[in-house]
């Protein structure tokens, strides 16, 4: 059982009169019935406007980052070692945020692809060379070593 006291005045011409002392008895389970419905409005509003955001924020992550994600991933598959070739998914972007830096990244590593493979290439090529050199200087070595035995 719930009770609030308050004094019960009266005023006449700028004077406060009091007349008795006002005395409300209330049960918990009736204040509890009548803020229920209250507090399952709040509960419902809150789980629409938790969802509602849900929603917004799945929406604005798919589009700002998974689709960019999505479009470089498909682009990096696409590579391969013999057509190494600049990625440009983000050139209309007009500032710099972490995708750009991530294609830059990607960008700078292919052009340090290539100059290795170009070094490798060029190194191969000397190698061959040096090989065919001591093959044929073994050839002629091998041809007066039999000139000299017979």
């Amino acid at each position: 059982m719930i009770s609030i006291k308050f004094p019960l005045t009266i005023k006449e011409e700028e004077e406060a009169q009091i007349v008795g002392e006002l005395t409300l008895f209330s049960n918990t389970s009736v204040v509890l019935n009548r803020v229920k419905l209250g507090f399952y409005l709040l509960i419902f509003f809150s789980l629409i406007k938790t969802l509602i955001l849900l929603f917004l924020f799945t929406k604005a992550f798919k589009r700002t980052l998974f689709t960019p994600l999505s479009a470089l991933a498909e682009t990096t598959k696409g590579l391969s070692f013999d057509a190494l070739k600049d990625i440009n998914l983000f050139q209309n972007e007009k500032k710099e945020n972490e995708l750009t830096v991530l294609e830059k990244s990607i960008n700078t590593m292919i052009e340090n692809i290539n100059k290795s493979k170009s070094e490798i290439i060029l190194s191969r090529e000397a190698a061959i060379k040096a090989w065919d050199s001591a093959e044929k200087a073994n050839r002629i070595k091998t041809e007066l070593c039999k000139l000299d035995f017979d």
